[in-house]
């Protein structure tokens, strides 16, 4: 793969990322962080979205941060930073997790 493509693809992920953030406040102002479902890692916590638009896809948050996010509505939150992973990343992500373990 040259290096044009895989910047190419770089920039592709990074207008998905930016279009997905974008729905998420739009859409989900309401969203609260709950920890039902949530997957905690060492770096991360991951919240799932039920329902709506982006129904099967997923929060990640610092887990740093986890605290302070519990409980509250994604529009009470200022300057809160998130990723937006596809249901398929997600899976992706787990598999990774599963196998770096065994």
């Amino acid at each position: 793969m040259q290096e044009s493509d895989l910047f190419s693809q770089l920039g592709q992920r990074k207008q998905q990322q930016s279009e997905l953030v974008d729905t998420v406040n739009k859409h989900y102002g309401d969203y609260v962080f709950n920890s039902d479902g949530a997957v905690t890692t060492s770096e991360s916590v991951y919240f799932p979205i039920k329902e709506g638009v982006l129904a099967g896809y997923w929060l990640d948050t610092d887990a740093a941060d986890y605290q302070s996010l519990e409980g509250k509505t994604l529009s009470s939150i200022e300057n809160l930073y998130f990723f937006v992973f596809t249901p398929q990343q997600m899976q992706e992500l787990i598999l990774d997790a599963d196998e770096e373990e065994e």
